[in-house]
């Protein structure tokens, strides 16, 4: 037995490839035409048979127990020639399921995303109160506003006392500095019909706008600042001269409670009181209360004493008032 299948081994390796070497020679062909052209295994495809060793015995050549460096190779070629598509180059570059989720993916992120529109609190808030003023005055409207807070709410302040105190100062600091005929009868509708606002919110805001226009120096830059605020305070009033007088010298007492203490003290009554004497002139037949004169007494209680001799000394001037001999 040993003869015979030494016989047909040696006859195989003398005459042509064995069978295994035939069907490795035609895969690695296939698959170089498909690659690089060049073939894997080149004694495959020269027909060179492989070298046969001795056995133990030295009888003869048998079929080698350790393949050769060319045999070697056949087995893991012919696998790759007949293995996945995956391992292939068509199936390497087409999408997966996964590839195609990330394509889709990043196209969407590489689109430009819409602006977001800005909400309304996202404006600064005198905008808002200016852009509420002007469309209530082209609308022409009488009656108030009835959800004027909920439209010009705000975080930055903290009490609605003090949002409706900012209105005041933002609305008539605007009115005293612009040239627009109508602006101060315009600024006095809208606080009063338009957002009924109360005495108290009024007095501290126009308060705000004589401190504000004293300190960065408003009234010497703008002359006819006086004369608008005045109007203002007019407006106000209405045709009652008490009123007037009455409410000029809260403002006035608001004024200087909010003033810098440290400094001079002409520096800060010197422009109230030019204030004081622009206002109107009373009737000859009006008569003043005690209520007009109590924002003076408590001036002097204050410790306001010069301050509030000065406001009744104008109050004389124009005869409103008498002192006794």
């Amino acid at each position: 037995r040993c003869n015979k299948w030494e016989a047909r081994v040696q006859r195989a390796d003398s005459q042509a490839p064995t069978t295994l070497q035939e069907l490795a020679a035609k895969q690695n062909e296939k698959a170089a035409s498909s690659s690089s052209g060049k073939p894997l295994l080149n004694s495959a495809k020269s027909g060179t048979p492989t070298t046969a060793t001795p056995n133990r015995k030295g009888n003869g050549s048998r079929f080698p127990s350790t393949p050769s460096a060319s045999q070697s190779d056949i087995a893991p070629a012919w696998r790759n020639a007949m293995g996945s598509r995956s391992d292939t180059p068509a199936s390497r570059n087409s999408p997966t399921t996964q590839d195609k989720g990330a394509f889709l993916t990043d196209r969407v992120n590489s689109e430009p995303a819409e602006p977001a529109k800005p909400k309304a609190d996202s404006k600064p808030f005198a905008d808002r109160v200016r852009e509420l003023m002007t469309l209530w005055l082209n609308e022409n409207r009488d009656e108030g506003i009835a959800d004027w807070q909920e439209t010009l709410k705000s975080g930055d302040f903290q009490s609605q006392e003090e949002l409706n105190q900012q209105i005041v100062f933002l609305v008539i600091h605007e009115a005293c500095t612009v040239t627009a005929k109508n602006a101060q009868q315009s600024a006095c509708f809208f606080l009063v019909r338009a957002l009924e606002l109360e005495d108290e919110d009024l007095y501290q805001g126009l308060a705000k706008v004589l401190v504000n226009a004293i300190q960065i120096g408003l009234m010497e830059d703008v002359p006819k600042f006086n004369e608008r605020f005045v109007r203002v305070l007019t407006m106000m009033a209405g045709r009652s001269d008490d009123e007037l007088y009455c409410h000029g010298a809260k403002i006035l007492y608001n004024t200087l409670a909010l003033l810098d203490p440290t400094e001079a003290e002409e520096d800060n009554t010197e422009p109230l009181i030019k204030i004081w004497k622009d206002l109107r002139v009373p009737a000859p037949d009006a008569t003043l209360t005690i209520h007009s004169l109590s924002a003076i007494i408590a001036l002097r209680e204050r410790g306001q004493e010069k301050f509030a001799a000065q406001l009744v000394q104008g109050m004389v001037v124009k005869g409103v008032v008498a002192l006794d001999r």
